[in-house]
């Protein structure tokens, strides 16, 4: 089963599952939360969840990359 997960709609500063806190995106000005992906930081907006037989699979679906590293 596919879940998405739209980040922009919580409250900034909000815990999102031990990942991080809701901030505000420096780039675009959405709320979303910090992670490392494909090994480069972004700032995450969606995602989707898709529980495969071997575990879970996380995918940023909508994202800018982090000025920080």
């Amino acid at each position: 089963m596919l879940v998405m997960e739209d980040l922009t709609g919580l409250e900034l500063g909000a815990e999102v599952g031990g990942e991080g806190r809701v901030e505000r995106c420096p780039l675009c000005g959405r709320k979303g939360v910090r992670e490392r992906v494909d090994g480069k930081r972004t700032f995450v907006h969606t995602r989707s969840s898709e529980l495969l037989s071997d575990g879970l699979l996380v995918t940023a679906e909508d994202c800018c990359p982090s000025e920080r590293d």
